[in-house]
């Protein structure tokens, strides 16, 4: 038998017919047991990876390109930035390969009002400083310091709006997209964009200036994403027009899923204060039933109809819709 031989031949048959014949288990084979009871932690899930997304790919290309004349302006020294493939990684475990200090900048995503994840590694804050001091790059940052200097957060603060403004016209292409700086954090217990166990999309790039440089990273969270996972054809302009208001039309689905309380006020009369506090049981209080009932949502009139029974249920018959006006629901009935 050879050295990285697990099993000889005469061992694999054997255990191969025994599979066939149904002397040796398997695990799909108890897993199918008919009588067996399983516990299963419902606590526990993990969210279903999906496969690639082509628009994200073309948005990490666009930053790339742009990017590199952004950070030409801001530095004077030519950049290479270079995407990697977009992966999809488990927020837990992406937080916890992270070295310290790394840079967390917390961005708002303002339309979808949801955070998203720009991270620089210290290498690379360190060459932003040289590079803007007008230092020849390549030096190492001192591995005892466990957190970034004034100068090193405002020059990366820079950056990251530098990477905004081209994020946002890089995303021009497929969504209308408007980013904002929340905050900047070294911990990633305190820059969490989503929970340990949920999948993230990870956009890795990295910038070289003069040279040398280091990794930073875009941490997405799937809702971020999903509006433009169905953007195959990224080169087709009539298909991204098509799809322009996704955010609108799955909104005007959810809200004409939602549920609402209906509510009719029968009839309505006035009596004063004084006959009120007067009424005793068995007193009866004169009321003219009207043609038509309105029937609220709120204090809003949506509808009008006539009360009488259907199969035995008091009902309200639908005649009209209520007329939109400035003063629907204005008084609060009871």
């Amino acid at each position: 038998m050879e050295r990285d031989e697990v099993l000889t031949r005469e061992e694999s048959e054997a255990l191969l017919a025994g599979v066939q014949d149904g002397s040796v288990a398997t695990e799909g084979d108890a897993a199918a047991a008919p009588d067996e009871v399983r516990d299963v932690d419902i606590t526990q899930w993990d969210r279903i990876v999906r496969g690639r997304v082509p628009a994200l790919e073309s948005i990490n290309e666009r930053l790339a390109g742009l990017l590199r004349l952004g950070l030409f302006q801001l530095f004077h020294r030519p950049a290479e930035v270079v995407g990697q493939p977009v992966q999809m990684v488990k927020w837990g475990e992406y937080a916890e390969s992270l070295p310290m200090p790394t840079s967390l900048n917390l961005i708002l995503a303002n339309e979808q009002d949801t955070a998203l994840l720009v991270s620089f590694d210290a290498d690379l804050v360190f060459e932003f400083v040289d590079a803007y001091f007008g230092g020849r790059g390549g030096g190492k940052r001192k591995p005892d310091v466990a957190t970034f200097t004034p100068t090193e957060l405002r020059l990366t603060r820079n950056v990251v709006d530098r990477v905004l403004i081209d994020l946002k016209e890089a995303w021009a292409a497929f969504l209308d997209m408007d980013f904002s700086w929340l905050r900047s954090e070294s911990n990633p217990q305190f820059a969490a964009v989503a929970a340990p166990s949920d999948s993230v999309y990870l956009s890795r790039f990295e910038i070289e200036l003069g040279g040398h440089g280091g990794e930073f990273h875009i941490v997405w969270p799937p809702a971020l994403i999903d509006p433009i996972r169905h953007f195959v054809n990224v080169g087709s302009p009539s298909e991204r027009t098509q799809d322009k208001n996704y955010w609108v039309n799955a909104l005007r689905e959810d809200v004409r899923d939602a549920e609402v309380t209906l509510r009719t006020v029968l009839a309505e009369t006035e009596i004063s204060l004084g006959e009120l506090v007067n009424l005793k049981p068995g007193d009866v209080i004169p009321i003219d039933l009207p043609a038509t009932v309105a029937v609220y949502s709120g204090d809003s009139v949506v509808l009008e109809g006539s009360f009488g029974l259907s199969r035995g249920f008091n009902s309200v018959k639908v005649l009209r819709a209520a007329e939109p006006g400035p003063d629907n629901g204005s008084n609060n009935h009871e």
